[in-house]
């Protein structure tokens, strides 16, 4: 066996370990927030009253702006091919832009002018 393969073992090990202790303490942490959370609802009925007003009124809140509006979503036009021209770091002049538009322009002609199939 080599060293590398002992040294990976270790590892390994360590890991499992690592993860079962892990394991461990979460369910010990679970169990201990449970725990509290039974005796505070036992102990304090008037405060989990108003914490449940609470959450009511937030759900009822929330479903009052159900009836907003919807803003319309712009949709690409059909009619024409648009060009990309880079946003904000176009380095292209207007007649430039222009000219790539046309372009487009007189390609979506054409292609609205061929036959479907043939």
């Amino acid at each position: 066996m080599f060293g590398s393969d002992d040294y990976k073992n270790k590892v390994l090990a360590r890991r499992a370990a690592r993860a079962r202790r892990s394991r461990w303490l979460s369910k010990v942490t679970l169990f201990a927030l449970g725990l509290g959370a039974t005796l505070f609802i036992r102990t304090q009925p008037e405060a989990t009253a108003q914490i449940m007003a609470w959450v009511q009124q937030s759900s009822t809140q929330s479903t009052r702006h159900a009836d907003l509006r919807i803003p319309k979503v712009r949709t690409m036009p059909l009619d024409q091919v648009t060009v990309n021209r880079g946003g904000v770091r176009n380095t292209q002049t207007p007649s430039q832009g222009a000219t790539a538009q046309g372009q487009a322009d007189a390609l979506g002609r054409a292609l609205k002018q061929m036959k479907v199939g043939g």
